[in-house]
């Protein structure tokens, strides 16, 4: 009996010591210590780099990112093997009754399934009133922009990189 409440003793003495831990943070452990993580709840809201998440469930914070660096606040990325159309996306949607559902897509996917190949188009799907989902929108890697109307079945593109397309590259239906 004594070894066994030497041991609480000892434990007690490690369990309930937490200097330097800050309210509301995840804990980790930092390979010698439990220390603070960089995710902040509060019971409402999560923050990641900031400890007053604000306007939103999570509030990731940092500095800008360079395209030239690759690197980005958030990203999203697939584990599957690379082909074509694959890659991340995010949905965002709501309620619908007593179910949910996405009400927008967007989304980053390759465009070929060519190893080393980079090239990847941008996407916004939606919903049908059935809740399935088309693609609506696509700009390509080349610039070209894709517009589909699924109740008139009309494509319309742009026949190269957006910002220099003349009036007769765009059509409206």
């Amino acid at each position: 009996i004594a070894d066994v409440t030497g041991l609480q003793t000892a434990l007690n003495a490690k369990v309930n010591n937490f200097t330097g831990l800050t309210n509301n943070y995840l804990t980790k452990w930092s390979g010698t210590t439990l220390a603070n993580s960089q995710i902040f709840d509060n019971g409402t809201n999560v923050g990641i780099g900031t400890a007053s998440p604000i306007r939103s469930r999570l509030n990731i914070r940092g500095v800008s990112q360079a395209l030239s660096a690759n690197t980005y606040t958030v990203y999203v990325e697939t584990i599957d093997a690379y082909g074509i159309n694959l890659g991340g996306s995010i949905g965002m949607g709501g309620q619908v009754g007593s179910d949910s559902n996405a009400f927008a897509v967007v989304s980053g996917r390759k465009e070929n399934t060519t190893l080393n190949n980079y090239a990847g188009y941008f996407a916004i799907s939606t919903p049908d009133g059935g809740a399935t989902m088309s693609e609506k929108f696509r700009i390509a890697s080349n610039g070209a922009a894709t517009i589909y109307n699924l109740s008139t079945g009309l494509v319309k593109s742009t026949s190269g990189v957006l910002g220099n397309a003349t009036a007769s590259d765009i059509s409206v239906f």
